[in-house]
C-alpha cells in the first residue's frame, strides 16, 4: 500500500519542480483510478466532466515514469501527495481501474505535456502551506486537473477525496475558503 504525505509548498516552487518537470515534454500512455479497497470505481463517482476518485490517479508517461496523486493528510495539514513508482513496477497498482479508454481521458492520451500548474493552500492556521490542486496541460490547449474535493451538485472541499477536472470554467471557479488560488493553480513550469 502507498503512504503519502502531504505535498509541502516551498519557495519558489523548489520541491514541486522536479515532479513537474517528470511530466514535461512527455505524453500520457495511461491513466488509472485508486479506489478504496472493497469498493470501486466508477460506483456513483462520474459526474459528466467531473471524476470524483477515493484514493488517487496514476498518470503512465512515454518517459516510463509512473506517477501517482493522491491525498495526504499528516494532523491537520492536508494536501495532495505524489509518489514515483520504481522502474520494473509495471504491473497495475491493486483496487485500480484503467479509465484512460473514458472520453475524458481518451483525447488527451498521446498529447504533449506543455505546462504544469498548481494551486497552494494553507489548511488549518498554524499549518504549513501545500499543493492542494495540480493542472497538466497538453499540445492543443487542453487540460487536466486533479485536486482535493468531492462532487455532488458542485464541486466542494473535501481533504481524503480528489475530484478530476476537465473544464477550464469548472477548475477556476473551485476555489476552497483555504485557499486564494483557484484549482486551476498557477503555472510553474511550461516547454
Amino acid at each position: 500500500m502507498l503512504r503519502f504525505e502531504p505535498w509541502i509548498s516551498q519557495e519558489n516552487n523548489a520541491g514541486a519542480l522536479p515532479v513537474a518537470r517528470l511530466l514535461l515534454g512527455t505524453s500520457l500512455t495511461g491513466i488509472r483510478y485508486l479506489y478504496a479497497h472493497d469498493d470501486f470505481w466508477p460506483h456513483g463517482h462520474r459526474h459528466d466532466d467531473i471524476h470524483e476518485v477515493d484514493m488517487g490517479v496514476e498518470l503512465a508517461t512515454s518517459g516510463g515514469t509512473r506517477l501517482v496523486v493522491s491525498w495526504a493528510m499528516d494532523g491537520l495539514t492536508q494536501g495532495l501527495g505524489w509518489k514515483v513508482l520504481p522502474p520494473g513496477c509495471e504491473d497495475p497498482l491493486p483496487d485500480s481501474v484503467d479509465v484512460g479508454g473514458m472520453e475524458q481521458w481518451r483525447p488527451l492520451l498521446g498529447q504533449t505535456v506543455i505546462h504544469v500548474g498548481l494551486a497552494t493552500h494553507v489548511a488549518e492556521d498554524g499549518c504549513a502551506p501545500t499543493y492542494w490542486s495540480l493542472r497538466i496541460g497538453f499540445d492543443g490547449g487542453s487540460a487536466a486537473v486533479v485536486a482535493l474535493g468531492e462532487a455532488d451538485e458542485d464541486v466542494h472541499y473535501q481533504p481524503d477525496a480528489l475530484v478530476v477536472l476537465f473544464d477550464e470554467d469548472t477548475a477556476r471557479c473551485y476555489i476552497p475558503v483555504s485557499s486564494t488560488t483557484s484549482a486551476w493553480g498557477e503555472l510553474i513550469v511550461s516547454a
